[in-house]
């Protein structure tokens, strides 16, 4: 006999157990209660875009950090589609792409803290793009971030990129032209590495096409 219930989802699901004779782990008649489906349906309403306060009414909790902690588990789909609008395609000083694990924490709690945005007038040569070094952790490569195993492109940069490039080839003439030839290897190391980088913007902009 099926266990008296007033939740039609309940009696539904318990009287399937018995008519498909669903064992649990002991071999015994296996025990449904709504709490067990708890966490999956707040966390759904969580990941559906629903406010966790609201879910957090919704589930009765007195106490906005009982739902957040206990009930609303992150999916790694969810992690990835939050960051996607932050990484739509970087890319290393090698112009190789760059995974978001790879990255330190600091820089998805609040990427602005690692934005590089440093025109010609605050150092020689502008910097555009973002530092994947930990917040915590000595810079030695202060500027001279695009040979930087650390420094992170952005497709939206492209044409600064170009630019700065450019640049840099021009004072690589000069320098070689003067004889400077710690400023021709400083130069031309840069745009080096800029021209990995935007090869492969440039490629992944035509294979979007």
């Amino acid at each position: 006999m099926i266990p008296q219930c007033h939740a039609p989802l309940q009696l539904a699901i318990r009287y399937l157990i018995k008519e498909l004779d669903i064992k649990d782990e002991n071999g015994e008649l296996a025990k449904f209660k709504v709490r067990l489906v708890r966490h999956t349906r707040l966390t759904q309403l969580f990941e559906q875009g629903h406010d966790l306060a609201v879910v957090s009414a919704w589930a009765g909790h007195k106490h906005l950090g009982t739902t957040g902690t206990y009930y609303t588990h992150v999916s790694c789909n969810l992690i990835e589609k939050e960051v996607g609008h932050i990484q739509k395609a970087l890319f290393n000083a090698d112009g190789k792409p760059l995974l978001y694990e790879s990255f330190p924490k600091s820089f998805w709690d609040n990427p602005t803290a690692h934005q590089l945005e440093l025109s010609s007038d605050h150092i020689n040569t502008p910097i555009y793009g973002y530092c994947g070094l930990p917040l915590s952790e000595r810079c030695d490569k202060f500027r001279a971030c695009y040979t930087c195993r650390f420094f992170v492109a952005v497709p939206e940069k492209l044409p600064q990129y170009i630019k700065t490039r450019d640049e840099l080839r021009g004072k690589e003439s000069r320098a070689l032209a003067n004889g400077a030839d710690i400023l021709v290897e400083q130069y031309g190391r840069q745009a080096d590495q800029l021209d990995k980088i935007i090869s492969r913007l440039q490629e992944k902009s035509l294979n979007e096409q």
